[in-house]
């Protein structure tokens, strides 16, 4: 979490995500073509189901999710040049993330997701100071619990230490956590635990409503919802999220939901169908504490190249009112909107892959990472 201003966001700061994704422990939906366990699915919009984020049921279990996440914790504290999490020092931070989610009433795999956006998970994660501290394993805002304080790392860190940055972080011995961003949400269903790790992170939400905007770590709701999917960020090259391309996104990447009949009523506001290339309507905004929002950071970090969606079975001219992909060549002279289940093999009747893919930068080797709503050019 960032609270400091002209500070880099702290999910970024520890390295953005290192990122080679392990296989999830349940089956649950897959997205087209990759499953979702390994890919990591970019989000952009206002965190709505109806523009294409996950509800809640398409998440890991809190049990689940720990034990996906274990690989990454176990060298996890490597990428602050401290010894790793020991096994008691890992089932005291399971325990106090478990106890915290009972307490608040909150789902423990959204607790774990924002720790292991923020630091990893390292138990001695460093200390953020500047005009503010961001202490702990979730950097929580002027928290004082810590096992690395002022650079003197605590071996081992104490079960009562790990408590306290959980309970800090969460909001239960702060005035300003995860427990806060979620009651001002202004919203329900999933989409509130998206705009909270949104205002964690920066500290408010952008008057758009897009999750994408708002300084900080511009794809930090995308990254934490991909979290509670499964996505594990052993290397960077599995986020396919770049900072400076996600808040122009009204809409998601291609996602396969476990529960799409429940999901349509996840929202209060309903949006455009998936498959509507106009924008989809934002909530109110809602701004953090005033001491907090101005404390927080609006430099944004550098993020991976932007992933992609699959193209539908019709080709459009460029008369249609889709959004253009973002990074579509220049002077483009026709174009495709991406439906929902599209592929590369059902565009071969209008354009092979490799004029697809030379005409849409960063559209991966398999194809896999279409944007659906959006155009792409196919002839120019």
């Amino acid at each position: 979490m960032i609270a400091l201003s002209s500070l880099i966001a702290a999910s970024s700061l520890f390295g953005l995500s290192i990122s080679a994704p392990l296989p999830r422990s349940n089956t649950a939906a897959a997205r087209s073509l990759v499953d979702r366990a390994v890919s990591y699915t970019v989000f952009g919009g206002d965190g709505s189901t109806q523009s294409g984020w996950p509800a809640e049921s398409d998440w890991l279990s809190f049990e689940d999710a720990w034990k996906a996440n274990e690989p990454l914790l176990a060298i996890s504290c490597g990428q602050f040049g401290v010894p790793n999490n020991d096994d008691a020092e890992n089932q005291a931070l399971f325990d106090a993330i478990k106890d915290a989610g009972t307490a608040t009433n909150m789902n423990p795999a959204f607790i774990l997701a924002i720790v292991m956006q923020e630091t990893k998970g390292c138990v001695r994660s460093p200390t953020t100071s500047l005009s503010h501290s961001n202490p702990g394993l979730m950097q929580s805002f002027q928290g004082t619990g810590s096992c690395n304080m002022d650079k003197n790392a605590l071996i081992p860190c104490p079960k009562e230490t790990i408590n306290l940055m959980i309970q800090e972080g969460v909001g239960i011995k702060t005035a300003f956590g995860l427990k806060q961003t979620l009651e001002s949400a202004g919203t329900t269903g999933a989409s509130k635990y998206y705009i909270a790790a949104r205002k964690y992170n920066s500290g408010s939400l952008d008057a758009s409503g897009n999750l994408g905007l708002g300084g900080a770590t511009a794809c930090y709701a995308s990254d934490v919802a991909n979290r509670l999917l499964g996505w594990i960020d052993m290397t960077v090259t599995a986020r396919k999220c770049t900072e400076g391309v996600i808040g122009k996104l009204s809409a998601s990447e291609v996602f396969t939901s476990a529960s799409k009949s429940q999901s349509k009523s996840d929202e209060k506001a309903p949006a455009p169908p998936v498959n509507t290339p106009t924008p989809t309507p934002s909530p109110a905004p809602v701004s953090a504490p005033k001491d907090i929002k101005a404390a927080k950071a609006t430099t944004p970090t550098k993020g991976e190249p932007e992933a992609v969606a699959p193209p539908s079975q019709t080709p459009e001219t460029t008369a249609d009112a889709a959004p253009e992909y973002p990074l579509a060549a220049p002077g483009c002279k026709n174009w495709h909107t991406v439906a929902e289940g599209d592929t590369c093999d059902s565009l071969k009747h209008a354009v092979d892959f490799d004029t697809l893919k030379s005409l849409n930068k960063d559209l991966n080797d398999k194809c896999t990472n279409l944007w659906r709503g959006y155009k792409y050019c196919i002839a120019a």
